[in-house]
C-alpha cells in the first residue's frame, strides 16, 4: 500500500472499519512510514478534541424543543395545541380535545348546509330540457309520379321528411 491509497482508507482504518487484509496492509505501511504515522495521530487528536468540546456543552432547551417539533411529523404538531413553547402541551388528541366555536361561525356553517343540501336536491330533481321538435310540412307529392309496382322500392321512408322519392326502375 503506499501513501496515497493510505489516505483514501485513513478514516475507515481509524474507524476500525477495514477488511482484515487491508487492515494488515495498513499497518505496516504505517510501520514504514512516519508522514502517514503523523497524519494519523492527527486525525485522532482531532477526534479526541471534537468529542471533548460537544461533551462539555449543552444546547439550549430552546434549541432542543425546536428541533424535537421539527421532527415530528407534521400531523402530529397539527394535534398538539397552538400555546407557548414554554408552557406544558396538552397530550391529548386532537378528536377529544374541546372546540369553541362562536356562535356566528356555527350559524354561518348551518347556513352553508342546508344551502347545499337544497341544492344538491333541486338539481337531482330537475328534469333534464328536451330538445325542440320542428314539425315540418310534408313535401308535395309530385303530381305524376311514377307508377308503382312490386319491382320498384321507395326510398322516400328513410329520408326524414320526405324531401327526395326515389324510385327503382327496371330497365
Amino acid at each position: 500500500m503506499d501513501c496515497k491509497e493510505f489516505r483514501e482508507v485513513l478514516d475507515l482504518y481509524a474507524d476500525g472499519e477495514l477488511s482484515p487484509d487491508a487492515a494488515s496492509a495498513a499497518r505496516l505501511h504505517l510501520a514504514e512510514c512516519a508522514p502517514c504515522r503523523a497524519a494519523e495521530r492527527e486525525l485522532l487528536r482531532l477526534r479526541g478534541a471534537l468529542k471533548l468540546a460537544v461533551s462539555r456543552h449543552e444546547p439550549p432547551p430552546q434549541l432542543v424543543s425546536a428541533v424535537r417539533d421539527i421532527s415530528r411529523p407534521w400531523w402530529r404538531r397539527l394535534m398538539c395545541d397552538a400555546g407557548a413553547r414554554d408552557e406544558p402541551r396538552d397530550a391529548r388528541p386532537f378528536w377529544r380535545k374541546r372546540i369553541a366555536l362562536p356562535a356566528p361561525v356555527f350559524a354561518l356553517l348551518l347556513v352553508a348546509l342546508v344551502g347545499f343540501g337544497l341544492l344538491s336536491a333541486r338539481l337531482r330533481t330537475a328534469q333534464p330540457p328536451r330538445p325542440a321538435v320542428r314539425s315540418e310540412p310534408a313535401p308535395p307529392t309530385p303530381a305524376t309520379s311514377p307508377p308503382r309496382d312490386a319491382s320498384s322500392f321507395d326510398f322516400a321512408r328513410f329520408d326524414q321528411g320526405g324531401r327526395a322519392s326515389l324510385y327503382k326502375e327496371r330497365r
